[in-house]
Protein backbone atom coordinates (compact mmCIF):
# COMPACT_ATOMS: atom_id res chain seq x y z
CA UNK A 1 0.00 0.00 0.00
CA UNK A 2 1.47 3.44 -0.60
CA UNK A 3 1.83 5.42 2.28
CA UNK A 4 -0.51 7.30 3.53
CA UNK A 5 1.53 10.34 4.82
CA UNK A 6 5.03 11.62 3.89
CA UNK A 7 5.68 12.05 7.85
CA UNK A 8 4.85 8.32 8.74
CA UNK A 9 7.35 5.68 9.40
CA UNK A 10 7.96 3.06 7.44
CA UNK A 11 7.55 0.23 9.19
CA UNK A 12 9.23 -2.51 7.28
CA UNK A 13 11.97 0.11 6.08
CA UNK A 14 12.94 0.39 9.95
CA UNK A 15 12.05 -3.31 10.65
CA UNK A 16 14.69 -4.11 7.76
CA UNK A 17 17.31 -1.63 9.53
CA UNK A 18 16.85 -3.19 12.90
CA UNK A 19 15.31 -0.20 13.89
CA UNK A 20 12.01 -1.62 14.93
CA UNK A 21 11.06 -5.25 16.27
CA UNK A 22 7.26 -6.11 15.20
CA UNK A 23 6.18 -8.61 18.05
CA UNK A 24 2.66 -10.41 17.29
CA UNK A 25 1.58 -11.13 20.63
CA UNK A 26 -1.29 -13.64 19.81
CA UNK A 27 -3.44 -13.13 22.60
CA UNK A 28 -2.70 -15.38 25.67
CA UNK A 29 -1.94 -13.37 29.46
CA UNK A 30 -1.45 -9.64 28.32
CA UNK A 31 -0.51 -8.67 31.62
CA UNK A 32 2.73 -10.19 31.47
CA UNK A 33 3.72 -7.20 28.49
CA UNK A 34 3.17 -4.87 31.49
CA UNK A 35 6.55 -5.62 32.29
CA UNK A 36 8.09 -8.05 30.18
CA UNK A 37 9.57 -5.48 27.40
CA UNK A 38 10.36 -2.81 30.07
CA UNK A 39 14.15 -4.01 30.79
CA UNK A 40 14.97 -2.85 27.00
CA UNK A 41 14.88 0.90 28.04
CA UNK A 42 13.50 1.43 24.45
CA UNK A 43 10.51 3.04 23.22
CA UNK A 44 7.68 0.92 22.91
CA UNK A 45 4.18 0.65 20.84
CA UNK A 46 1.69 -2.07 21.57
CA UNK A 47 -1.64 -2.74 19.93
CA UNK A 48 -4.04 -4.53 20.76
CA UNK A 49 -7.60 -5.87 19.06
CA UNK A 50 -10.78 -4.95 21.93
CA UNK A 51 -12.47 -8.27 20.90
CA UNK A 52 -14.96 -8.59 23.06
CA UNK A 53 -16.17 -8.28 26.89
CA UNK A 54 -14.61 -9.49 29.09
CA UNK A 55 -11.19 -9.33 26.96
CA UNK A 56 -11.70 -5.78 26.64
CA UNK A 57 -11.57 -4.76 30.21
CA UNK A 58 -8.71 -6.59 30.89
CA UNK A 59 -6.93 -5.20 27.79
CA UNK A 60 -8.05 -1.79 28.75
CA UNK A 61 -6.21 -2.09 32.01
CA UNK A 62 -3.04 -3.67 30.43
CA UNK A 63 -2.96 -0.46 28.19
CA UNK A 64 -3.38 1.92 31.39
CA UNK A 65 -0.37 0.15 32.81
CA UNK A 66 1.79 0.64 30.00
CA UNK A 67 1.04 4.48 29.16
CA UNK A 68 2.37 4.89 32.43
CA UNK A 69 5.62 4.20 31.34
CA UNK A 70 7.95 6.36 30.16
CA UNK A 71 8.33 6.27 26.14
CA UNK A 72 5.62 3.70 26.22
CA UNK A 73 2.43 4.09 24.56
CA UNK A 74 -0.69 1.79 23.88
CA UNK A 75 -3.48 1.70 22.38
CA UNK A 76 -6.96 -0.44 21.68
CA UNK A 77 -8.54 -0.70 18.45
CA UNK A 78 -12.28 0.85 18.03
CA UNK A 79 -13.07 -2.09 15.74
CA UNK A 80 -12.69 -6.11 17.33
CA UNK A 81 -9.30 -6.62 15.52
CA UNK A 82 -7.10 -5.25 13.09
CA UNK A 83 -8.73 -7.54 10.17
CA UNK A 84 -11.92 -5.21 10.58
CA UNK A 85 -9.85 -2.47 9.43
CA UNK A 86 -9.57 -4.22 6.05
CA UNK A 87 -11.75 -3.46 2.91
CA UNK A 88 -14.21 -6.54 1.58
CA UNK A 89 -12.44 -5.57 -1.68
CA UNK A 90 -8.93 -6.39 -0.56
CA UNK A 91 -10.12 -9.52 1.23
CA UNK A 92 -11.84 -10.48 -1.87
CA UNK A 93 -8.90 -10.28 -3.82
CA UNK A 94 -6.73 -11.80 -1.34
CA UNK A 95 -9.15 -14.84 -0.33
CA UNK A 96 -11.43 -15.09 -3.37
CA UNK A 97 -14.25 -14.55 -1.35
CA UNK A 98 -16.89 -11.66 -0.77
CA UNK A 99 -17.58 -10.78 3.26
CA UNK A 100 -19.14 -7.84 4.84
CA UNK A 101 -16.80 -6.10 7.85
CA UNK A 102 -18.62 -4.43 10.26
CA UNK A 103 -16.83 -3.34 13.21
CA UNK A 104 -17.61 -6.04 15.35
CA UNK A 105 -17.48 -8.92 12.68
CA UNK A 106 -15.21 -12.02 13.07
CA UNK A 107 -13.72 -11.52 9.53
CA UNK A 108 -11.49 -13.98 9.67
CA UNK A 109 -14.42 -16.60 10.67
CA UNK A 110 -16.62 -14.91 8.10
CA UNK A 111 -14.21 -15.49 5.20
CA UNK A 112 -13.34 -19.16 6.61
CA UNK A 113 -17.63 -19.84 6.59
CA UNK A 114 -17.73 -18.34 2.73
CA UNK A 115 -14.51 -20.23 1.34
CA UNK A 116 -16.15 -22.62 -1.54
CA UNK A 117 -14.08 -25.18 -0.28
CA UNK A 118 -15.72 -25.11 3.48
CA UNK A 119 -18.94 -23.18 2.73
CA UNK A 120 -20.99 -26.55 1.93
CA UNK A 121 -18.91 -28.79 5.04
CA UNK A 122 -18.92 -25.91 8.04
CA UNK A 123 -22.50 -26.72 9.61
CA UNK A 124 -21.39 -30.28 10.23
CA UNK A 125 -18.11 -29.80 11.01
CA UNK A 126 -16.57 -29.72 15.05
CA UNK A 127 -15.97 -26.46 16.83
CA UNK A 128 -12.01 -27.37 16.57
CA UNK A 129 -12.03 -27.97 13.02
CA UNK A 130 -13.75 -24.75 12.66
CA UNK A 131 -11.42 -22.97 14.70
CA UNK A 132 -8.19 -24.32 12.79
CA UNK A 133 -10.02 -23.00 9.39
CA UNK A 134 -10.20 -19.87 10.95
CA UNK A 135 -6.90 -19.36 12.65
CA UNK A 136 -5.66 -20.77 9.12
CA UNK A 137 -7.32 -17.38 7.09
CA UNK A 138 -5.91 -15.28 9.31
CA UNK A 139 -2.35 -15.16 8.05
CA UNK A 140 -4.12 -15.26 4.63
CA UNK A 141 -5.89 -11.67 5.42
CA UNK A 142 -2.94 -10.02 7.34
CA UNK A 143 -0.51 -10.59 5.01
CA UNK A 144 -2.17 -10.87 1.71
CA UNK A 145 -4.97 -8.78 1.99
CA UNK A 146 -3.53 -6.01 3.57
CA UNK A 147 -1.24 -6.11 0.19
CA UNK A 148 -4.33 -5.24 -1.68
CA UNK A 149 -5.24 -2.82 0.18
CA UNK A 150 -5.00 1.37 -0.83
CA UNK A 151 -5.38 4.11 0.70
CA UNK A 152 -8.85 4.94 -0.77
CA UNK A 153 -9.65 1.41 0.46
CA UNK A 154 -8.27 2.58 4.24
CA UNK A 155 -9.84 5.76 4.47
CA UNK A 156 -13.38 4.02 3.66
CA UNK A 157 -13.02 1.47 6.04
CA UNK A 158 -11.09 3.66 8.47
CA UNK A 159 -12.76 7.60 8.36
CA UNK A 160 -11.59 8.79 11.89
CA UNK A 161 -7.93 8.05 10.96
CA UNK A 162 -7.32 5.62 13.54
CA UNK A 163 -4.51 3.63 12.02
CA UNK A 164 -2.96 6.75 10.61
CA UNK A 165 -3.25 8.18 14.21
CA UNK A 166 -1.16 4.56 15.39
CA UNK A 167 1.67 5.63 12.70
CA UNK A 168 1.76 8.92 14.66
CA UNK A 169 2.19 7.66 17.87
CA UNK A 170 5.35 5.41 16.53
CA UNK A 171 6.39 8.81 14.48
CA UNK A 172 6.45 10.08 17.79
CA UNK A 173 8.16 7.82 19.96
CA UNK A 174 10.87 7.32 17.28
CA UNK A 175 11.29 10.69 16.99
CA UNK A 176 11.95 11.53 20.59
CA UNK A 177 14.45 8.71 21.32
CA UNK A 178 16.45 9.72 18.55
CA UNK A 179 16.39 13.53 20.00
CA UNK A 180 17.46 12.07 23.43
CA UNK A 181 20.20 9.53 21.87
CA UNK A 182 21.41 12.84 20.48
CA UNK A 183 21.71 14.75 23.43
Amino acid sequence: MRRLETDLPDLDDLAQQGRLILLPAGGGDLTAWTHRLAPLACPQFYLFDREQEPETSVRRSVISQLNQRPDCRAALTQKRCLENYLHPEAIAAACGVWVEVGHDTSVAAAVAQAHPEWQAIWPTLTRRACQRRIERTKPQLNTLAVRHMTVDLLRERDPVGEVIGWFRQIAHLLTTAEENRAT
